[in-house]
């Protein structure tokens, strides 16, 4: 007994002074980062703004609702995009869904009963020609859509029932809770993209939904992460979240840094030896620790240009 109680006061002990070095080695970073980085937020700003003002985004994920001009179509075809693991699967797919849902998918949707056709017998378990999701997966998540039209008169409707009845929700959290049970991957990433996309009223934004004084997020996957890191590559070991570490970045919003990852995909093709130059000795004098030379970031930001310089 005596050995198990000391055992467990050095775990106890232990994971004290994990949280107390977690602790200060995030107080520490962030000091650093403040002055280190001020030039590095105004630019990941500027970026997110130039980016967004362009107003070319090519194909994302949600591309297939570009073909319906009807909002509860284009309501329709979103969700179904739910189901594509990525822009390649979209390509391959998008002719078959067109196929599917016809020219009004809301009206496909409800006279077919969500497409309930497709979970008779041997049918569900097959996959339509050139997709990759099995059938019952689509008429799952079509009859789930059918259901909120049906009870709340719409998608944005049910969403806002949703915060009205949980204060403490936020428009990700709703949709989370209205599909649950739906086989739906990679969910931080699509849920607020497609969130941001119908609430948001500039760059991808179609400004269909309104959901006031309620946070948007930015949309969270692996590339994302990787360009969260370049410029904070400690967050995780400073007991920050992905969330709380865009915080960091003063955004006016934190979709803003969805943006700015957007025009930072596009700018290192078009200016690649300032990117280059740039991220290396950012990352260098991170892990150094220097400040005392803080004109060096302001002096070396990359410039904005999204279309190659002519000769």
């Amino acid at each position: 007994m005596k050995n198990d109680k000391k055992k467990e006061e050095k775990r106890i002990a232990r994971n004290v002074s994990s949280a107390y070095a977690t602790e200060i080695r995030q107080k520490n970073t962030l000091a650093f980062l403040d002055k280190f980085g001020e030039h590095n937020r105004i630019w990941i700003q500027q970026l997110a703004d130039a980016f967004r003002a362009r107003g070319k985004f090519g194909l994302h994920l949600f591309s297939l609702a570009d073909h319906y001009d009807d909002l509860r179509d284009k309501e329709v075809a979103m969700f179904v995009s739910l189901l594509f693991a990525n822009n390649d699967q979209l390509l391959i797919q998008q002719g078959t869904m067109l196929d599917v849902l016809g020219s009004h998918p809301y009206d496909t949707m409800i006279a077919k009963g969500g497409l309930s056709d497709l979970t008779i017998g041997e049918v569900q378990n097959e996959r339509l020609p050139g997709a990759f999701t099995r059938n019952f997966h689509i008429a799952h998540l079509l009859s789930r859509v059918r259901e909120l039209y049906d009870e709340y008169g719409g998608i944005e409707n049910s969403i806002r029932e949703v915060l009205k009845e949980n204060k403490c929700f936020d428009p990700f959290m709703a949709l989370s809770n209205l599909l649950m049970g739906i086989d739906i991957n990679q969910r931080q990433f699509k849920f607020n993209l497609l969130l941001m996309i119908m609430a948001e009223t500039d760059g991808l934004g179609i400004g269909a939904w309104n959901f006031p004084e309620k946070p948007l997020y930015c949309p969270e996957n692996k590339a994302v992460i990787e360009f969260l890191e370049i410029w904070f590559p400690e967050y995780h070991r400073c007991g920050l979240t992905f969330d709380k570490a865009l915080n960091y970045f003063g955004l006016r919003r934190q979709t803003d840094f969805y943006y700015a990852y957007l025009g930072f995909e596009v700018l290192k093709k078009v200016n690649t030896d300032e990117v280059k130059k740039y991220v290396r000795m950012y990352q260098h004098r991170f892990d150094i620790r220097k400040v005392d030379r803080l004109y060096d970031l302001r002096n070396a930001v990359p410039r904005i240009f999204f279309e190659p310089e002519l000769e």
